[in-house]
């Protein structure tokens, strides 16, 4: 099945390789996003409320499935991961960013609202290359990208910016959006550990 998907997408024009690359590096990056947010979610123990952590897990729980779901897609696609982590996450934007030293909530804040923005941009630039082109590959990352403007919504629900109610705790790990492009059903609402 992976020869046939990567030569429908050839047949539309795209260079898979590219594709391929592209995909790698975000999975790259929503792995790195899981490992420093478990970081931040610790480091903002005494800096913030509960509401923060739980916001930071559950974007974390959802980062996961998105790198898994990327994951899928290259294999898909005829392509393979890097065998090494250090050759996965180094690939993409948070290739050269360390866990910062957070020192206030501000910090904090910054960190996970900067993240998100490049989640954005990335999976933006994904849909506009695979528009028209590649429906499997747009429709996922469209569902991603969906999920990180949601993401920063939360951040910016708790800074009391725009409307409030968009943040429910324990959706955790559930990324509605993703399951939904991928024929999955939703897990129950704790359907994952909350640490």
């Amino acid at each position: 099945m992976s020869r046939i998907a990567r030569e429908l997408v050839e047949g539309a024009g795209l260079d898979v390789n590219v594709l391929t690359g592209k995909l790698t590096a975000a999975a790259g990056d929503e792995l790195a996003t899981f490992y420093h947010y478990a970081i931040l979610s610790c480091h903002s123990v005494g800096l913030t409320d509960d509401g923060l952590r739980e916001i930071i897990r559950d974007i974390r729980a959802e980062d996961l499935i998105h790198f898994d779901e990327l994951t899928k897609r290259v294999y898909e696609l005829d392509g393979i991961l890097p065998l090494d982590l250090p050759g996965l996450v180094g690939r993409g934007d948070l290739s050269s960013s360390q866990t910062p030293d957070i020192r206030s909530p501000d910090d904090l804040i910054a960190r996970l609202l900067e993240s998100e923005r490049r989640a954005i941009q990335t999976y933006t630039h994904i849909c506009d290359v695979t528009a028209g082109k590649d429906p499997r590959t747009h429709q996922l990352a469209l569902a991603i990208l969906n999920e990180e403007v949601e993401h920063e919504a939360w951040i910016r629900e708790f800074l009391g910016e725009g409307q409030g109610g968009r943040f429910r705790p324990g959706f955790r790990g559930r990324a509605p959006e993703v399951r939904r492009a991928t024929g999955q059903d939703l897990p129950p609402a704790h359907g994952f550990p909350s640490s």
